[in-house]
Order: structure tokens, then C-alpha cells, then sequence
């Protein structure tokens, strides 16, 4: 009896292990996947199980999103928090006196339930950073796209690899040091702005395609779309003041705590979550779902394949993943 129990139990290990070999094929086909090595490839299977498991984790603990297999299968969380998300930022900018604008208080009767600047135009597709940290270069490029829309009444894409190849401005805190932008190493939006404007403008991407590696400053300012004069940091006293505040400024550019992000697949993101951020993104607009969940909407830089169509729907109302900690736009 002894006997035939250890049968039937390496008949099941032998049938999951065929079924994860089979899963992990038809994923490597779907993405493109190719290692270097039987053994690299034998490595990241065993990577992609463990994360298989992961995601049935989330899914049974989830509040309200679902979470999926995507291109980031094969990466261990270090590598995904390496090549992903950019530098923690331990000092809340609140605390930091400059450069402040409050938003003022809301006029919450006369908002809509649903609003998104992609609807009216101001926000250009999807991209996706690649294994390169420069989050903060999309968080900050499109912001500026949005404000070039409200401003000339027309969308232009405008260049990631400008920043990442030619920003290194610094900035320091109070009671904290220096930041400065470093490529693919990490950023922070605000200096993106400050360069841009001390650099009298940035290049579209048509000019400066997007290459997920830092090179040689390649700025040509004869063809630079310029005249942005100022950037701010955003403060508000209560979460709906944001509302009022996007819907009359424009897109805004905003840090989040983005590690529990990476196999999120849809619904309203209401899982713990760290409030230091780590990670640049987008915020667009707002929404509610049928059974009146509020929740903002954010475009992210990790591609359109991953979350719902590269965008997350995020709680809106209890400063989750500390969206109200670094939120910043510059202006013309």
C-alpha cells in the first residue's frame, strides 16, 4: 500500500512538472523568450513556477484586483525592483519647503464621477521602459506632453532618451542630501524638469527614439519643443483636492510605491502597499466602479501587455502606495 501511494504521489509531481514545462514553452513563445544556455533556460523555469505560485497567492488574498502572468515571469522580485523601479526616496516631499503649489479645495459637486485625460487627447500610448531604470523620465515626459496639448492644442511625443542620455541635474534636501538623475540608474521628475528648461526644451521622439540604455547626449535644441518656464510641487489637504486639481492643470506626474504593482492584471488595486516611493508614473484621471469604488486612474511604462492595457486603476481615497507623497508638474 506503502508502495503504490509513493507511485501515485511521483505520478502527480511528474504531471505538475510536465504541466509547468508545458506552461513555461507556451509563455517563452508568447514573449519572444530566448536564454543562452540549457541551463539559464532550466533557471528561469524554476523562476517562473515559484512565480506562478505567487500569483495564485495574490489572487486568493486579493481586495478587489486580479493579478496574471505577464513578460515579467521569468524575473525574480530583486531583479524586477532592480531594472523596474527607480531609487527609494526616504524623505517625504511634503516636509520639503519649495517650489510648493496647494491645490485648492475641490469643488466635489461639480466633478465628474468618471474623467481621463486620454479621452480629451493629452496623453500619448503605452511605452515600456525595458531593464532600464528611467521611470522617472516617462513619469516626467508625460506631463510636459499634457501640458504641450493644453497650451498648442495638439499631442507630441516627446523623448525619454533625451533625459535619460542627457539629464543630470541634482537637487538637494533639507535634512536629507543630493539626488541627482542618473540614467538608467534613477531619477526624480523634478530635476527632469529643471533640466529641461535650463536646456531651453527636449526633443520629440520621433527625433530621439527611446533605446532603454543610457548613451552619448545626442540634444539638438534647433528642433527642441521649448518655452516651459517653472515646475511645482503638488500638495493637497484632502485626495478629492487632486481631482479638482488634475481636471484643471492637466496631467500630473506622481511616485508610488510600485512592488506589489509588477503582475497586476485589472480590477481596483486595494492591497497593502508601501507608502515610500520607488516608482514614477502617470496619473490621468479618476473613476468608480458599479459597486462605487473610487479609484484613480495611472499610466504606467511597463508596456501595454501588462495591467489593463499598460494603465492601473488605483484605490482612490486612502493615499495608497503613497500617491500623494511626490506629485510635481511643470508649467509654461
Amino acid at each position: 500500500m506503502k508502495f503504490m501511494k509513493f507511485v501515485v504521489l511521483a505520478a502527480l509531481v511528474c504531471l505538475a512538472s510536465a504541466s509547468i514545462s508545458e506552461d513555461f514553452e507556451a509563455w517563452m513563445k508568447k514573449y519572444n523568450k530566448h536564454y543562452g544556455s540549457l541551463e539559464e533556460q532550466m533557471y528561469r523555469q524554476r523562476v517562473f513556477k515559484d512565480n506562478v505560485m505567487r500569483i495564485e497567492g495574490m489572487n486568493s488574498n486579493s481586495n478587489g484586483a486580479t493579478y496574471g502572468i505577464n513578460a515579467f515571469a521569468d524575473r525574480t522580485m530583486n531583479e524586477l525592483r532592480r531594472t523596474r523601479v527607480s531609487r527609494s526616496f526616504s524623505k517625504m516631499m511634503k516636509d520639503v519647503k519649495m517650489n510648493h503649489v496647494v491645490a485648492p479645495s475641490a469643488n466635489v459637486d461639480k466633478l465628474p464621477k468618471n474623467f481621463n485625460w486620454v479621452d480629451h487627447g493629452a496623453v500619448s500610448g503605452v511605452r515600456d521602459q525595458g531593464d532600464c531604470g528611467s521611470c522617472w523620465a516617462f513619469g516626467s515626459v508625460g506631463t510636459m506632453e499634457g501640458q504641450v496639448f493644453l497650451k498648442k492644442g495638439k499631442l507630441l511625443e516627446l523623448s525619454e532618451q533625451n533625459l535619460v542620455d542627457c539629464d543630470h541635474v541634482c537637487q538637494t534636501f533639507p535634512e536629507w542630501g543630493k539626488s541627482c538623475d542618473e540614467g538608467c540608474d534613477g531619477g526624480m521628475e523634478p530635476n527632469a524638469f529643471q533640466y529641461v528648461i535650463n536646456n531651453g526644451g527636449i526633443n520629440l521622439r520621433s527625433d530621439y527614439p527611446y533605446e532603454g540604455t543610457e548613451g552619448k547626449c545626442r540634444f539638438d535644441k534647433s528642433t527642441a519643443v521649448g518655452g516651459f518656464t517653472n515646475w511645482t510641487y503638488v500638495t493637497v489637504k484632502k485626495e478629492d483636492d487632486l481631482r479638482q486639481y488634475l481636471y484643471d492643470n492637466g496631467p500630473v506626474s506622481v511616485g508610488v510605491h510600485a512592488d506589489e504593482w509588477f503582475y497586476y492584471s485589472g480590477g481596483v488595486f486595494d492591497s497593502s502597499c508601501q507608502q515610500e516611493n520607488d516608482h514614477a508614473v502617470l496619473l490621468t484621471g479618476w473613476g468608480e466602479t458599479s459597486s462605487g469604488t473610487p479609484y484613480w486612474i495611472i499610466k504606467n511604462s511597463w508596456g501595454e501587455d501588462w495591467g489593463i492595457d499598460g494603465y492601473i486603476h488605483l484605490v482612490r481615497g486612502k493615499n495608497k502606495c503613497g500617491i500623494l507623497e511626490l506629485m510635481s508638474q511643470i508649467h509654461f
